[in-house]
Formats: structure tokens, C-alpha cells, sequence
């Protein structure tokens, strides 16, 4: 349980900031009903995430995505450092749908309400204009291995305003 909580608290923080460096993305050992590839380009930053798609359509633009280390180490902390505009307000009910595998094993598939994960990093719904955070994940708990993450942002009305994944994630 100290795994799964510490990879979702870890990806959870990656979602509400989303974004990546110019890491190869290919998921030969993942099915791809539970990972979205990423056909897109890296989010900007230090970070393994790639958008799924060409971000203009998005509804968000990742200015900046660190983590620090990059790439991060089993048993480390990890701070994350973020930076996030957003072109139309993110109101109350929306949500992003993450799915995390290790190899073959799905760990997670489940859908957060992003106005309750960001009270966790001191910010508030709506999300307007240009955010900024940093905040520390404990990966103690989590040990070594490849991951594979992969988040779709919805709006209250469940319209899909974004998408990012990262695989082959080596804690």
C-alpha cells in the first residue's frame, strides 16, 4: 500500500503541474488500453513526460515541469518544481483519469478530482492564468523499478483539455 500511495502521491503532484525532458517514449511491454502512447512533444523541463498530442489544442501550456533529481532515485525525496498557464479557467469538477503500470501490471487506474489534489500543493480551484509551485514527494516507499504513467485532463463537463504520458521510468 506505501507503493501505490507514494507513486499516485508522486504522479498526482506530476499531473496538477504536467511535463517533460527528451526521453525516448516507447511501451513495447505495456498494453496500450491502460498506458496512451505519446505521439507529442516533451513537456519542458527536467521530467520524463511527453504530451499524447500536439499541446496547442490544450487548454493548458507547461511553461516548466522539474524534478529535481532528474531522473528521480528510489528512496530519495524528489522536489517538484512547476510552472503552469492556463488559457481557460479550470473549474470545480474537473478531474484527470491516471493510469500507472510497472511492466506488465497495471497498479493504478483511477480518477482524481484535480480542485482536491491541489489543496495538497496550497492552491485553490479555479485554476486561472499562471501558476506556480514547488513542493517535495517522498519516495521512500517506493521501490526500484521501471514505471509507466500516463494522465487525461477532463473539464467539469468532461471535455478532454489535455493528456500526458512518460514510460520507462527507472526509480
Amino acid at each position: 500500500m506505501r507503493l501505490l500511495s507514494s507513486i499516485i502521491l508522486l504522479f498526482t503532484h506530476l499531473v496538477v503541474s504536467v511535463t517533460s525532458s527528451g526521453t525516448s517514449f516507447d511501451l513495447p511491454k505495456t498494453n496500450p488500453s491502460i498506458i496512451t502512447r505519446a505521439n507529442g512533444s516533451p513537456v519542458p523541463g527536467q521530467n520524463p513526460f511527453k504530451f499524447c498530442s500536439d499541446p496547442s489544442s490544450y487548454s493548458f501550456k507547461v511553461d516548466k515541469l522539474d524534478l529535481i533529481p532528474y531522473p528521480p532515485k528510489a528512496g530519495q525525496n524528489t522536489t517538484i518544481k512547476a510552472s503552469i498557464t492556463f488559457l481557460k479557467p479550470l473549474k470545480n469538477g474537473a478531474n484527470v483519469k491516471v493510469n500507472v503500470s510497472a511492466g506488465n501490471v497495471n497498479v493504478l487506474s483511477k480518477t482524481f478530482d484535480i480542485c482536491q489534489e491541489v489543496k495538497k500543493v496550497n492552491l485553490k480551484c479555479p485554476l486561472e492564468k499562471k501558476v506556480d509551485f514547488e513542493t517535495k514527494v517522498d519516495l521512500k516507499g517506493v521501490p526500484p523499478g521501471t514505471y509507466q504513467l500516463s494522465a487525461k485532463f477532463y473539464t467539469e463537463n468532461g471535455e478532454e483539455v489535455g493528456c500526458i504520458t512518460a514510460s520507462n521510468i527507472k526509480l
